[in-house]
């Protein structure tokens, strides 16, 4: 059941067009319209130019419409759209997805439904229309060099990680899913061959080609259902701000969960959290398992874009055994069955809080 509030509240909070459009990547080739309004290519139809606009109205929520195919709606329409969702039919997956953008926390118990909502930020700097963002294989055709320059073989910049990966079981298996080392000097290297102005589209460097987050020397390459890398997650392998223990390059997250690669059709998934999960599960795991380990960027890190893996399938929920992955647990069981999916259990490692530190008390 979903309160009268909620919708109200996730309308009233996504009144930002340019906001709103780019965390809904819809910002390539865009063009900025009077009075803080968007032009984008509509989501509803293959529009090879902007012919859709959005903007705040009179009641200061957003709305679009397209002038070419005369699709319109307000925000959860759009949200809607972008997912390949039925607004009426799938109305509560949208109003999660709508929630997710709007940063508000949904609880849902017993017939109830409690939010929690955060602070409100400041806008978000619109993009420069110039500088649209790269597909997947551009990205790939960039980071390409920083895999092989960085090659996990103990010598110069990757003993640190070869060290840490093997002191966490883990050194084989990141070798043979492609992950690798970077240094302060890898954005100056990308600079010099493919220009700065690609690789800060790639968000990896600035336009100078300064390395964002240069002290991130552990790189794991995150990939589409293909197999081609669509983005780079680093890891600071030393005392850090735990918030910023990951990171993605500048508007880059994930586009799939890490693992994607190897789901089959219609085969069992279990869900964990990252991509080191992913890799212990692979290793530690008994051998009566058979699902394929899928892994999120954290534990609130799945996204309703990805309810339609669940779909028809039996899933394993093998989040960490603490407060915070048992609550998700709990959110992620509605979640799943709404999305269809056929069978939903819990896992939790035999030793330690998640798999990866399982393995390691294991080793």
């Amino acid at each position: 059941m979903v309160t009268d509030d909620l919708p109200r509240l996730v309308r009233e909070r996504l009144d930002d067009p340019m906001g709103v459009c780019s965390a809904l990547n819809l910002l390539d080739r865009f063009k900025r319209q009077a009075g803080g309004g968007v032009m984008i290519r509509c989501p509803a139809h293959q529009d090879s130019s902007p012919s859709c606009s959005v903007t705040v109205g009179p009641d200061r929520t957003l709305r679009w419409r397209c002038f070419a195919c005369s699709a319109s709606g307000d925000v959860l329409t759009l949200i809607a759209t972008v997912h390949g969702l039925d607004v009426r039919r799938d109305f509560v997956r949208v109003l999660d997805a709508g929630a997710e953008l709007a940063g508000i926390r949904v609880e849902r118990e017993a017939g109830r439904e409690r939010v929690a909502l955060p602070e409100r930020r400041a806008p978000r700097p619109a993009p420069e229309p110039e500088q649209p963002a790269v597909d997947a294989e551009t990205f790939a055709r960039v980071v390409a060099p920083l895999m092989r320059s960085g090659v996990l073989d103990g010598r110069g910049a990757s003993s640190e990680v070869c060290e840490y990966l093997e002191g966490r079981g883990l050194l084989e298996a990141a070798r043979a899913d492609g992950w690798f080392a970077m240094g302060p000097a890898s954005g100056v290297m990308l600079c010099d061959v493919f220009g700065a102005e690609l690789v800060a589209r790639c968000g990896l460097a600035d336009a100078r080609g300064e390395l964002k987050w240069p002290d991130h020397t552990l790189a794991i390459p995150w990939r589409t259902p293909t197999g081609t890398v669509q983005t780079i997650q680093r890891r600071h392998l030393g005392q850090c701000d735990a918030k910023r223990r990951y990171v993605f390059p500048t508007g880059r997250g994930p586009a799939h969960p890490y693992g994607i690669e190897r789901i089959t059709r219609r085969g069992p998934i279990a869900i964990v959290e990252g991509a080191m999960d992913v890799l212990a599960w692979r290793e530690a795991a008994p051998p009566t398992r058979y699902e394929t380990p899928l892994g999120v960027p954290g534990v609130s890190g799945w996204k309703v874009a990805w309810d339609q893996l669940v779909a028809d399938r039996i899933v394993l929920i093998a989040y960490d055994d603490d407060d915070a992955g048992n609550r998700e647990v709990d959110r992620l069981r509605e979640r799943f069955e709404r999305a269809g999916a056929a069978h939903l259990g819990r896992g939790t490692p035999m030793r330690g809080k998640d798999w990866a530190d399982g393995l390691r008390r294991s080793a």
